[in-house]
C-alpha cells in the first residue's frame, strides 16, 4: 500500500498541465484581494506582458524526472506605472517545447503538489513549493532597481548561506526501483550578499 501511494504521487508529477477554472481567475490573486495581471490559463509567452504590467521570470526549475520539454517556472509581474510592488508572484509549466508557453497544474497534480504564496508586504513574496513531506521556500523581492530577485537559504557542503540570490534552480526525485516516488533535493546556483558564488542545497522550509 505504502508503494502504491508513492507511485501515484510520482504520476501526478508528470500529469499534463491543467486548464484554469470557469473563470480563469487567479486563486493567488484572490486569496489575497489584489488584482491578477493576467487569468491563469494556457498563455504563450508574447501575452505575458500587459498594459499595465511588465512581466519577469525570475526562476526557471529544470528537473530530472517527468516529460521532457516541460520546466517549472517563476514569474512575477511589477506594474509600469514606477509603483514599487510585486502585483503578483506565480509557479506553474513553462512548454519549453512550445515556444515557452505558460500553463497552470492540473487539479491532480494541485492535489498532491502543494504551492503556497505568502505576501509578506508590497515588494517580498515568499513561494513554498513541495509534496509529500519536502517543502522548499524561495523570497522573491524587488531589488534596489525594482527588479524581482529570487533568494533563498542554502547549504553549501557544511556551510549555511542565507538568503543566497538563486540563478539556477535543479529539482531532483527521489527514486525507488527506477521509478520517481516523490521529491529529493533542490540543488542551486547563487551569489551571496558578498557576491561570492555557492552551489548547493536549498534548505528545507
Amino acid at each position: 500500500m505504502f508503494l502504491r501511494s508513492l507511485l501515484f504521487l510520482a504520476s501526478t508529477l508528470t500529469l499534463m498541465p491543467g486548464q484554469a477554472d470557469a473563470a480563469g481567475a487567479s486563486p493567488v490573486a484572490a486569496s489575497m484581494n489584489v488584482a491578477t495581471p493576467i487569468p491563469l490559463q494556457a498563455t504563450p509567452r508574447a501575452k505575458l506582458e500587459t498594459d499595465a504590467h511588465s512581466h519577469h521570470q525570475v526562476l526557471r526549475v529544470k528537473r530530472d524526472f517527468g516529460a521532457p520539454g516541460r520546466d517549472i517556472v517563476v514569474d512575477a509581474w511589477v506594474p509600469k506605472s514606477g509603483v514599487a510592488q510585486l502585483a503578483e508572484v506565480r509557479l506553474w509549466w513553462v512548454e519549453t517545447s512550445q515556444g515557452d508557453i505558460r500553463k497552470p497544474f492540473g487539479k491532480k497534480t494541485k492535489r498532491r503538489v502543494k504551492v503556497k504564496y505568502n505576501k509578506k508586504d508590497d515588494t517580498h513574496w515568499v513561494v513554498t513549493f513541495g509534496a509529500g513531506s519536502k517543502s522548499f521556500d524561495f523570497d522573491v523581492e524587488l531589488d534596489a532597481k525594482g527588479q524581482p530577485t529570487v533568494f533563498g537559504d542554502i547549504k553549501d557542503g557544511r556551510k549555511k548561506v542565507d538568503h543566497c540570490e538563486v540563478q539556477n534552480a535543479r529539482l531532483f526525485a527521489k527514486k525507488m526501483l527506477d521509478v520517481t516516488v516523490g521529491l529529493d533535493r533542490l540543488e542551486v546556483d547563487c551569489v551571496d550578499a558578498k557576491g561570492v558564488k555557492h552551489s548547493g542545497n536549498l534548505r528545507r522550509s
